[in-house]
């Protein structure tokens, strides 16, 4: 993995650790590279879901100054690209999700938007991992990865816990040859009966072929 950038992610041997914040120490969480290069620019962000039973978002009329948040949305623009083959299953994930708020929150649906390039990969589900224990992130990789799939539990209806924080698995079919690529990750959640979005400039880059 290499890292541009973003202040808060530091080498740790072959993968990224993420740098201390709200009392967490660096080794607490790191990012575990797979054939994967992450970026960050200084940038504002946006979100979606999905898992077993795909569930997009799409939610319009949600409010977006609900207490779930990305972390880092506010100060970063960030991607992670995946070289695969044709027929590949591939995930993407270290998108970190946050509740700030005093009551539980129930996430509905997540997806990757802002499709720039189509070379017909798809995102096939979104996964989520309670990480409030801390725990490791996946960067990009093929999925499964290593044990994420038994860790991990479909998306909708997931209780994100006041104070806990959660992160995001995409795990995308990778159709053909060619690059697909998103630029915004987005996740709608409910809390209380309100619905609400939240999104981020969390980006996913698949190459798929000879060309990658």
């Amino acid at each position: 993995m290499r890292r541009t950038a973003r202040r808060d992610l530091e080498p740790v041997a072959e993968t990224a650790g993420v740098g201390q914040r709200n009392g967490h120490q660096p080794a607490v969480r790191k990012v575990v590279a797979a054939s994967v290069l992450v970026a960050a620019v200084s940038v504002l962000g946006a979100c979606q879901d999905a898992d077993g039973e795909s569930t997009p978002g799409g939610a319009s009329s949600a409010a977006t100054d609900g207490p779930v948040r990305f972390e880092g949305s506010e100060r970063y623009s960030q991607f992670a690209s995946f070289a695969a083959q044709p027929g590949n299953r591939v995930v993407f994930g270290a998108t970190l999700v946050q509740n700030t708020g005093t009551a539980r929150a129930t996430l509905t649906s997540a997806d990757l938007t802002e499709q720039s390039a189509d070379a017909g990969a798809e995102l096939r589900s979104v996964r989520v991992i309670d990480l409030s224990d801390g725990g490791d992130m996946v960067g990009a990789a093929q999925w499964p990865f290593e044990d994420y799939a038994q860790r991990s539990q479909p998306l909708k209806g997931f209780a994100l816990r006041p104070g806990s924080e959660a992160e995001l698995l995409f795990v995308v079919d990778v159709a053909g040859a060619g690059k697909t690529e998103w630029t915004v990750s987005e996740l709608q959640y409910d809390v209380g009966g309100t619905p609400f979005v939240t999104s981020a400039q969390f980006g996913f880059h698949v190459c798929a072929g000879d060309a990658c």
